[in-house]
């Protein structure tokens, strides 16, 4: 399509097998070889997880790794977020029917895109429910073609796929298994220092916090040590 549209335009499908930048020529795994003037290397990003081989950690990044956390959430009565990036602000604010435990190392949420004051002020916007009528966009939007997608192998499963823009959470149900809308609870100013496994947990005998019910939506300093239990 973008061949049709665009003359100057040539899509090859291949993986690059060697770059030599001094004689401004790449070499791609069909065997092919090409020479450029300017290069852009576009290989998108992969997230540095907290905790890699967990099955219940996982990294939004791409369109796949999204619909995989729909999926996981569908089960899920308590999650943690960390990080405090823009996916982050969004999950936050789009997830209900589960409690929100949101983890940050900053003083105050989304510190990236703007001040503090915006800070208290979009906090309380966490804490009043969401309106039923949703805004209309008036910028152009983009989504993904409507096919059935292929079952990820061991062979493709570190593959990323496109990143995410910003309405990649339109057609998501983000739905816990609760009944109410929203439960967010924030730590402010504290970092993950251990994840446990359930069974590691019992073993350990470890004593998880209780989700702060009078005070759920208030963004409170971490005490040392706090352990928050996961109820998938």
């Amino acid at each position: 399509m973008l061949e049709n549209r665009f003359p100057n335009i040539k899509v090859l499908e291949s993986g690059v097998k060697q770059l030599k930048s001094e004689e401004h020529c790449i070499f791609t795994e069909d065997g092919s070889q090409h020479v450029y003037k300017k290069l852009c290397l576009c290989a998108g990003a992969k997230p540095k997880l907290i905790c890699e081989g967990n099955p219940y950690v996982l990294g939004i990044r791409d369109t796949d790794s999204a619909q995989e956390f729909q999926k996981q959430l569908t089960k899920a009565k308590r999650i943690m977020i960390i990080g405090n990036g823009g996916i982050a602000l969004e999950l936050v604010y789009e997830i209900e029917g589960c409690e929100v435990i949101w983890a940050i190392k900053d003083k105050a949420i989304g510190n990236t895109f703007f001040d503090v004051g915006a800070a208290e002020f979009l906090t309380s916007k966490l804490i009043s429910e969401k309106p039923e009528t949703k805004i209309a966009h008036k910028r152009t939007r983009y989504t993904t073609e409507g096919k059935k997608k292929e079952a990820r192998t061991k062979v493709n499963a570190d593959n990323v796929g496109s990143a995410l823009g910003p309405d990649w959470h339109e057609g998501l149900s983000l739905k816990g298994t609760k009944e109410f809308s929203r439960k967010i609870h924030i730590e402010t100013m504290c970092e993950v220092k251990k994840i446990y496994l359930q069974e590691e947990f019992r073993i350990l005998k470890k004593k998880s916090c209780i989700f702060p019910r009078d005070h759920h939506n208030e963004s409170i300093k971490s005490d040392k040590g706090k352990i928050y239990n996961h109820l998938f």
